[in-house]
């Protein structure tokens, strides 16, 4: 399914109502949408010292970030390699990761360093039982992952440049001179339960303020819509 944007009448009619509906539709969207790109999970204050985690959820996919004991990022799935239970929840501080269903352990940077009960099991290599990485990067206050199966060198995962280009492009400025910086201060984390389609939600901001008038007439009367504008901060 493709849509031309550039017919006249387009964003007055929209789309189908399949996209906002249909299963099926919705199953493409995570791998499309969301995984091929830098999405941010996190703030870097979360894991600002040593042997700090914190864990969430993308998708479908569970994830852990923490910094090991020699300051370096990481990011895995948040499963147990062998049977995929839960590894960590939370945040805090770990020294390493132990799973809960066999005890097994790993350091901070996804090594396994013990696995109990395994001596004289054949053809067991304990380096090649590690937590599976995850793409991670920090950009001013942020954390961001990536569910590529390649992660970046610890010099990329520090390096704003790299994630300027590809998650911001040319917007990066702007959201810095709006005061989106590295001294922004992580307080709390509130999650909301929405009951509609992820693009129904964004559509509703993206209207530019045409529903303000009639949806929230107490809001209206705090604002002067004539002044009132949305820029596009991708440029060409």
């Amino acid at each position: 399914m493709s849509f031309e944007v550039s017919l006249p009448g387009f964003w007055i009619y929209g789309v189908d109502v399949v996209v906002f509906e249909s299963d099926g539709f919705y199953s493409f969207e995570p791998d499309r949408v969301f995984y091929g790109g830098w999405q941010a999970v996190g703030f870097s204050e979360q894991i600002k010292d040593n042997r700090d985690f914190f864990t969430g959820r993308l998708g479908d996919v569970e994830f852990v970030v923490c910094r090991d004991d020699n300051g370096m990022i990481h990011a895995f799935h948040n499963v147990f390699s062998q049977h995929a239970s839960i590894l960590a929840s939370g945040n805090g501080k770990k020294s390493c990761f132990v799973c809960p269903y066999h005890g097994w352990t790993y350091s901070l940077s996804g090594s396994l360093v013990k696995a109990s009960r395994m001596n004289g099991i054949e053809n067991f290599a304990l380096n090649e039982m590690g937590l599976k990485p995850l793409r991670v990067a920090a950009w001013g206050p942020f954390v961001l992952l990536k569910m590529t199966k390649t992660p970046l060198s610890q010099e990329e995962v520090e390096t704003d440049g790299l994630v300027e280009t590809e998650w911001l492009g040319t917007s990066a400025g702007r959201l810095s001179q709006g005061g989106v910086d590295s001294q922004l201060s992580f307080i709390c984390r509130r999650e909301y339960t929405i009951d509609c389609n992820w693009k129904v939600f964004c559509d509703n901001y993206l209207d530019g303020g045409y529903h303000v008038p009639y949806a929230h007439k107490g809001l209206i009367s705090g604002l002067n819509l004539e002044s009132y504008s949305t820029t596009d901060m991708v440029e060409p």
